[in-house]
C-alpha cells in the first residue's frame, strides 16, 4: 500500500488529469484537491508499521520471559 501511495501522484502528469485539473504535474494537483482519503491512507500506513514493530517487540519479550520461567520451573523439579 505504501508503494501505491507513492506512485499515485504520478497520475497527475497524465493528459486526462491535466484536462480536468489544468496546471497539474507530478506531486502537484493543480486546481484539483487530493482530499482526506489520501492523507488518512498515509497516516494509516505509518501507524500500521509503528504498531507492528511495537507488537513484535512485545511478543519477543513475552516469549523470552515465558521460556525462562518454564525453564526455571523444570530445573527446580
Amino acid at each position: 500500500m505504501a508503494s501505491g501511495l507513492l506512485v499515485y501522484p504520478f497520475g497527475f502528469n497524465s493528459a486526462t488529469v491535466k484536462r480536468f485539473c489544468e496546471n497539474s504535474d507530478i506531486y502537484y494537483a493543480g486546481d484539483c484537491q487530493i482530499g482526506w482519503g489520501y492523507m488518512l491512507a498515509i497516516v494509516g500506513v505509518m501507524l500500521s508499521n509503528y504498531f507492528q514493530r511495537i507488537c513484535f517487540q512485545y511478543f519477543l519479550n513475552y516469549n523470552f520471559r515465558w521460556t525462562f520461567t518454564k525453564l526455571f520451573e523444570l530445573l527446580q523439579l
